[in-house]
């Protein structure tokens, strides 16, 4: 029996029961980026996908979003891999994405010398010409767990505890073996670009852009160096204050999290991690040096950052401090740039952003302005009193052009960021774009203005013009604040997780969400209503309601 498969428009017939594996290898001949899976009727496989049905098939390479994300996680599985071999009594910790790359600690606290990881380099180089074929192991989350306590992985035996799904998959490329969030390369010869480079206590896996791949068409076989573009160091430092606050509340990863709820203390663990970002914002505002001589701080988020409730809280904690504060944000007078985006594709945000610039000049000179008739309060005259410090919330980005303010001695810049300090276990992590991606989907639903399949599908245009006009000027921040929270993942699942199934049922939309749900499944889901009403996650809840 045969089945008809569409590869790419061009339709084939092949026997039932083909491999996905047997397709790419035919089709790697004929490509510039060898495939690592491919999309088949909407969903990312791996190589051992049967072909049962009609389908339709795309392959996937490092040069789209979806090749390179097995890339990255191949090209992970492979660096632990390497270290358990050379170092099997320690233990690799996954952090923030570092310079086109992954950044990796080590679980005894140790710092690895430039010998230790040259060492683990050239083992995960080795590995790579041996071509070792991927593993996969079918079991049932019980048989993992035991897998996982037995092989000293804690933090994994704890994450499968409370899964409440018959068959999980495990793979590796030796003796070590994974849990598998999605797909990842056939063969570990695959993954035949790297650089691991050390970086303050720990190492950076460092991939190529797609530059970088399209300026040395012999990528496979090239040993070149890739060091480290930027270094992100205010990012990072934001990173670790965060991991250290999540440290000291016991929170981790979600098995850390999902132990906490299943044993009742839910209500203690919101408690804990509001603390926690109290304290931290507290540090922020003594950070800030708010003395006589500080005229005015610039605050500038990603989307779903939470940056208006950040905007709020500051300007708080600024007057508790004995300031008197004025807070003027941006997006009263003009829409931001991103939700522009969505409807045009050349947005007017930052023509709106230099007349805005031009009212925030007269205010800091002490001059009275007129609020304009976008603004919501039109005609209003206001003139900044001389011991009033302003609070200033923008729309584009840190862009000292477009914003001569952030160029003054007596301006302080804050860069909002949401990028989940708990990990999933200590190998793999939330990204932060997933985080806001869930929160952007829940204030969907909040302002009852986008179809959930459109929350997702517009994600897209919002990181493209986060990547044009917002993460350029980051590094031009004095200091850099997180939002996430430590038991946010669980709240998320509530919020989110019926959205995600409705919005799965858009076609469109069922790849990006298979993604969600390949972590979420593992998360339990926490009540909303324990969200206190100052809390930054109270602007992704539908107001009233728990769900």
């Amino acid at each position: 029996m045969n089945v008809r498969v569409n590869i790419e428009g061009k339709a084939e017939r092949l026997p039932a029961g083909t491999t996905l594996g047997r397709v790419l290898r035919r089709l790697a001949s004929r490509s510039t980026f060898p495939p690592l899976g491919a999309i088949v009727d909407g969903r990312l496989r791996d190589h051992d996908f049967v072909l049962e049905s009609d389908s339709d098939l795309k392959p996937v390479a490092y040069n789209d979003f979806s090749g390179f994300s097995i890339y990255r996680r191949s090209a992970a599985l492979l660096l632990i891999e390497a270290f358990l071999n050379l170092f099997p009594r320690d233990r690799l910790v996954i952090g923030p994405s570092i310079s086109e790359g992954y950044y990796f600690a080590l679980s005894s606290g140790l710092s690895p010398t430039e010998l230790d990881v040259f060492k683990v380099e050239r083992e995960m180089k080795r590995l790579v010409e041996f071509d070792l074929p991927l593993s996969l192991l079918r079991v049932s989350p019980t048989a993992a767990e035991d897998y996982y306590r037995h092989t000293g992985f804690p933090d994994k035996a704890a994450l499968l505890r409370a899964a409440d799904f018959p068959r999980i998959t495990l793979a590796g490329y030796g003796e070590f073996l994974e849990i598998r969030l999605g797909p990842f390369a056939p063969t570990s010869g695959l993954i035949g670009e790297f650089s691991l480079v050390p970086y303050r206590d720990g190492m950076v896996l460092r991939f190529p852009t797609l530059d970088e791949l399209q300026r040395f068409p012999s990528w496979a076989t090239r040993r070149g160096k890739l060091k480290l573009t930027r270094r992100n160091a205010k990012l990072f430092g934001a990173y670790r204050e965060t991991r250290n606050a999540n440290k000291n509340i016991g929170i981790e990863t979600v098995g850390d999290l999902n132990r906490l709820i299943s044993s009742g203390e839910a209500e203690k663990t919101v408690s804990a991690s509001e603390e926690a970002f109290d304290q931290r914002l507290k540090d922020l505002v003594r950070e800030l040096d708010v003395g006589n001589r500080l005229k005015a701080i610039a605050v500038c988020g990603l989307a779903s950052s939470g940056t208006d409730r950040f905007c709020r809280r500051l300007a708080e904690d600024l007057r508790a401090a004995g300031r008197s504060c004025r807070l003027i944000r941006e997006s009263e007078f003009h829409p931001p740039g991103y939700l522009a985006a969505l409807s045009s594709p050349e947005p007017a945000g930052k023509r709106g952003g230099e007349k805005f610039s031009l009212f925030l000049r007269d205010l800091i000179l002490g001059r009275e302005v007129s609020f304009p008739a976008t603004s919501g309060k039109a005609g209003t005259l206001f003139r900044l009193p001389e011991d009033s410090i302003l609070l200033v919330g923008l729309n584009e980005g840190l862009d000292r052009e477009l914003y001569p303010v952030l160029r003054r001695t007596d301006t302080r810049a804050v860069f909002v960021t949401c990028f989940p300090q708990i990990l999933i276990d200590n190998h793999n992590r939330i990204f932060s774009s997933d985080l806001r991606c869930l929160r952007w989907i829940a204030k969907g639903r909040v302002l009852s203005c986008r179809r959930p399949a459109d929350s997702v599908l517009s994600w897209s245009v919002v990181r493209r013009y986060e990547n044009r006009r917002i993460l350029p000027f980051q590094d031009a921040a004095d200091l850099v604040f997180n939002t996430a929270l430590a038991y946010e993942p669980a709240v998320l699942k509530k919020l989110a997780g019926p959205l995600l199934e409705k919005a799965r049922e858009d076609p469109q939309a069922r790849l990006e969400v298979d993604r969600f749900r390949d972590f979420l499944k593992f998360v339990s889901p926490l009540d909303p209503a324990l969200v206190p009403e100052g809390s930054v996650l109270r602007d992704f809840i539908p107001p009233g309601r728990n769900v």
